[in-house]
């Protein structure tokens, strides 16, 4: 699947990250996905250099989350992600 970044995706990485080596489409191709997240998304993956929350809807990357202002499901479940991988 091609995947096309929305303005407003573009925005909010600009907002909420300082990781200017990678744009959204980079980080989501690095993040990992997240399960049991309780938002509003076909697929949701978290990008742990730039402690953020991509989602996704379709064919296009709809939002970029900072980790900080997440629900308390997106982090249980990165805290659970992050677990596994040490």
């Amino acid at each position: 699947m091609s995947l096309r970044v929305s303005e407003h995706a573009r925005t909010r990485w600009l907002e909420r990250t300082a990781d200017a080596r990678l744009d959204p489409h980079g980080a989501w191709l690095e993040a990992t996905p997240v399960r049991r997240h309780g938002l509003d998304g076909d697929e949701v993956r978290y990008h742990d250099p730039s402690s953020t929350v991509l989602i996704r809807k379709d064919d296009t990357l709809v939002t970029v989350i900072s980790l900080d202002d997440a629900t308390y499901s997106v982090h249980a479940s990165v805290q659970h992600l992050r677990g596994e991988q040490r």
